[in-house]
């Protein structure tokens, strides 16, 4: 597939129905793209005939694709096929491994809209940014647009998008990295930041009506990461509240109930720790359940709840600093199984339950800052009263107006879930409407999927990509495929049929966190091939580089054929995985480790855990004793003085804790060893 612009371009650009002005040009390789196109047509004569298939859009041609609009092509001239995709569709089936460049057209509008969004900020490069970068385009954009869709096509973990305005070229990047590549480049020009997100779901009811302690993490084409690192709660709790404080990067909840039991416990997971774990923190607050956590202004707040037999009117204030809760004041009614937003530096409290069970139509805005109340609009009424509702913010893409959406819930006196969604436009400030036909963007009535939804949550991906978590449907339904995603194109929200959590659950918690705070959740791709995947208690054996049973509960290691993704430039692009930690480290190297000598050429990319390491070397051929922190076939511990063997690959034994050496952590000392249960060591073929 040739990269140039193919021979038709004129009569594309000169063409009466379709301008290229429209698009943007980008060049990637095929298998980068592929996972994106949602159909193709056959025997298509010209580049202009492609594009005006692309204009008429395609139905029902892929799972979860629905009736998403064409928003970018491509047309291979020499067979004569026209491939079209949408930005916010992902396949799951077999990446390609074409690595040939394709010219790829794009929406200007649709990227300029992406670029202008929630989901993009852009600020001026600052010089001290360049170990950042991990990547220069091969194919260099020569404007910040191009190069911002070179960075959401982007496999690795790109969040920054360089455009030096002096040289037209691209440079991809994270803030999250610490590259040594680029550090002597002089870059002047600005930088496009991405804000990738995750969805995690825990906690809960599970399937057999018991409280559950696991979770889930979902990304924004759906797909479920395999390792999370959010390790399981300290008990099984259901209708506990969850917060991601942005703050502190951390995921909280509180309150919550198991077996009749009543929980005042607060507990929070740092995602940036070394070890992630649970730690219970001040929690000295009247013990609850459906509580809801909101937070402004660096405090996070508890908001109403039930402790039988009675409805609360709390509002309670956390303070970081000194780990306290104060009282504030009360709410205007108890209030439980409601619903809370935040917007503007205020908290909007939606329905749920008052005293003897009375549904609340009612709309209630909190200010933290004034400690105050007040009703939105004229009467702040919703249309339709209902409890264990989900709320959530997003954009009118056609008015850039907030608006604040409530969707499904449930009845008095009833269990089933309803399919209504109303919204309330902040900046007309005037009632709740029903999502409808009346609304003028919307083709078709906005309903929910699977007979509507109760006890669930709403996570934001992007501009136009908004998923819900639903606990239970209409029928009461209670699964882990109670999955849908909004389809701005058609108004709609639809069942998502490609992906499934991992557990059923109802009445859990769900929250959104960033993207960088989870490296493992990445998607790879088929680029990284897998060489060594070992866990505890499964050791390699002398002298031997592979020949393992190679399944997930012993070991893998393909070794022998590492020679063959050594990259152009004689180096070898390589990541060491720790599964239960979040996160890997990323370089090349020019040697060979399966060979004795030092490292040549050390590069790092993307390197969570930079101290002592260096690299991987070869150690021995097992000449030391069981245990014995040097007892492996590689390490990339650099330390030449007494015993370490940390960032270990290749393990003869356990270590001295029966676990096997990972990486030296950042807090602390900085020279901290951290064991590990699982490490998977990727390569990668870069040319």
């Amino acid at each position: 597939m040739d990269a140039a612009r193919p021979n038709c371009f004129s009569d594309f650009a000169n063409s009466s129905n379709v301008s290229v002005h429209f698009y943007t040009e980008i060049a990637l390789p095929f298998r980068t793209v592929q996972p994106r196109f949602i159909n193709f047509k056959p025997n298509v004569p010209t580049l202009e005939a492609c594009a005006i298939s692309c204009q008429a859009g395609f139905a029902h041609s892929a799972q979860d694709a629905f009736d998403m609009k064409c928003q970018f092509f491509f047309f291979n001239d020499t067979n004569l096929n026209c491939y079209m995709g949408n930005l916010e569709f992902k396949s799951n089936a077999l990446q390609s491994t074409d690595d040939s460049f394709i010219t790829l057209f794009i929406q200007t509008a649709i990227l300029e809209e992406i670029s202008n969004g929630e989901d993009f900020s852009h600020e001026q490069f600052n010089p001290s940014w360049s170990s950042y970068i991990y990547r220069k385009a091969t194919r260099s954009a020569t404007t910040a647009i191009q190069c911002g869709a070179l960075c959401i096509f982007e496999t690795g973990p790109c969040n920054i998008a360089i455009t030096d305005v002096s040289t037209h070229t691209c440079y991809l990047g994270d803030w999250y990295i610490n590259s040594t590549e680029f550090e002597s480049f002089t870059i002047i020009g600005g930088v496009s930041h991405r804000k990738p997100q995750l969805g995690v779901v825990f906690g809960g009811i599970n399937e057999l009506f018991e409280p559950s302690k696991t979770s889930d993490v979902i990304d924004e084409f759906r797909t479920i990461c395999q390792y999370p690192a959010i390790p399981t709660m300290p008990n099984p709790v259901s209708s506990q509240a969850g917060l991601y404080l942005k703050s502190n990067e951390e995921i909280i909840y509180c309150g919550g109930i198991k077996q009749q039991t009543l929980f005042d416990d607060c507990y929070k997971l740092k995602l940036r720790s070394d070890i992630p774990k649970w730690e219970l923190f001040n929690s000295d607050q009247i013990p609850s359940l459906n509580v809801q956590l909101a937070e402004v202004n660096n405090n996070f707040y508890a908001i109403g709840g039930y402790i039988k037999p009675h409805m609360l009117r709390r509002v309670s204030e956390f303070d970081k600093i000194t780990e306290q809760w104060a009282p504030k004041s009360s709410l205007p009614r108890p209030l439980s199984m409601h619903c809370v937003v935040v917007l503007n530096a205020e908290i909007w409290i939606i329905g749920g339950l008052s005293e003897n069970m009375t549904l609340v139509r009612q709309t209630t805005i909190y200010n933290p800052a004034t400690d105050s109340f007040r009703t939105p609009g004229i009467t702040g009424e919703l249309n339709v009263a209902r409890y264990n509702l989900v709320c959530g913010v997003i954009k009118d893409p056609k008015t850039n107006h907030d608006w604040v959406l409530v969707m499904g819930g449930r009845a008095l006196g009833s269990f089933a879930s309803m399919r209504t969604i109303e919204y309330f436009d902040v900046q007309e400030n005037q009632e709740w409407k029903i999502l409808t036909t009346q609304v003028p963007f919307y083709e078709t009535n906005a309903t929910l999927a699977l007979g509507g939804g109760s006890g669930g949550g709403f996570i934001k991906f992007g501009p136009s990509r908004y998923m819900l978590i639903l606990g239970s449907t209409t029928d009461q339904n209670m699964s882990n495929s109670n999955l849908v995603m909004w389809n701005k194109d058609i108004g709609q929200f639809h069942h998502i049929i490609s992906a499934k959590l991992q557990n059923e659950r109802y009445m859990a918690s769900v929250v959104q966190i960033p993207l960088h705070t989870r490296w493992t959740c990445l998607p790879m791709g088929n680029d990284w091939v897998k060489m060594v995947e070992q866990n505890t208690d499964h050791f390699f054996q002398p002298l031997q580089l592979t020949g393992y049973a190679n399944t997930e509960d012993t070991i893998i290691s393909n070794l022998d054929t590492l020679e063959l993704y050594k990259s152009c430039n004689d180096f070898y692009h390589l990541r060491l995985v720790w599964p239960e930690l979040g996160y890997f480290n990323e370089w090349r190297q020019k040697s060979n480790f399966i060979n004795p000598g030092p490292v040549l050429d050390y590069q790092a990319i993307a390197v969570r855990y930079p101290n002592f390491f260096g690299g991987l070397i070869h150690v021995n051929d097992n000449a030391q004793p069981d245990g014995h922190p040097d007892d492996t076939y590689f390490k990339g511990d650099t330390r030449t003085f007494g015993t370490f063997g940390q960032y270990a690959v290749g393990r003869y034994s356990n270590g001295p804790d029966n676990r096997m050496p990972g990486p030296v952590g950042n807090e602390g000392t900085g020279d901290i060893p951290i064991s590990v249960d699982k490490l998977i060591l990727f390569v990668k073929k870069d040319c």
